[in-house]
Parts: structure tokens; sequence; C-alpha cells
């Protein structure tokens, strides 16, 4: 398996399982409406996983291009992530009644941690790439 399959993978399971975590949080709670405030959180956890195969696999995609054109769409990336994030995120909160000041916590855990493994995946892509000209020109 290539390390971008890998680590697209692996973000989205952790990804997924703090969204099951937060889902089974939520239904345990004593919030008289618990159960209908695991729906925002299931829709966020899939919203960043798609953000997380999408972005990375865009990536992947260009990383035969060259840096000007990696270096605008890490820029669009980010402002594109953020901007329907805080749609959707928005939308969640609004159809969340019981429980917005959870939803409101978890949808900001959730996209840091998925910010995290965006970045971790593209600074690692970044070495292996730069690691492997150095050895394309010492040969």
């Amino acid at each position: 398996m290539s390390s971008a399959v890998r680590y697209i993978t692996i973000s989205s399971v952790v990804v997924l399982s703090v969204t099951a975590m937060a889902s089974a949080l939520c239904l345990y709670s004593d919030n008289a409406g618990a159960a209908h405030s695991v729906y925002p959180f299931i829709i966020l956890g899939l919203f960043f996983a798609m953000m997380n195969v999408a972005s990375m696999t865009v990536r992947t995609l260009l990383a035969g291009m060259n840096g000007r054109t990696l270096t605008t769409f890490y820029l669009a990336d980010k402002t594109f992530r953020f901007v329907l994030s805080l749609v959707v995120i928005g939308v969640a909160i609004y159809l969340s009644k019981a429980a917005r000041l959870e939803v409101s916590l978890f949808s900001f855990v959730l996209y840091l941690v998925a910010l995290a493994f965006e970045v971790g995946y593209f600074v690692t892509m970044e070495k292996i790439e730069r690691t492997q000209k150095r050895l394309e020109n010492a040969k």
C-alpha cells in the first residue's frame, strides 16, 4: 500500500473514530435531546473525513506539478475548507436544538484533528519528494 493511501485511510479512521466516541458520549449523556444531537456529529464526521480524502487525493494528483502550483493549491484548499466548514458547522449547530454547545465544541475539535492530519500528510509528502529529488540529483 502506498504511503498516500495509508495516510488517507488512517486519517479517515481517526476522524470517524473521534466522531463515534463523541456520538456515544452524546447518547449516554443526561441531555433529553441527546439522541437527535448525534446526527450533526455524524454529518460533521463524514464531512471532515471526505474533505481530508479529497484534499489528499488532489494533492497526490498535483504532486508532479511545479512548486508554485502546489503552493496555490495549499492556500486554496485551506480557504475552501475553512469556508465550507463554517457553512457545514453552522447547519449542524442549527440542526442540533438541544446540544448546541456540545456540537460547537465537537466541530472545533474535529476541525483541528482533520486539519492536523491533512497538514501532516502534506509535510510528509513534501519531505519524501525532496528526498527523492536529492537522490535523483546525486546519481
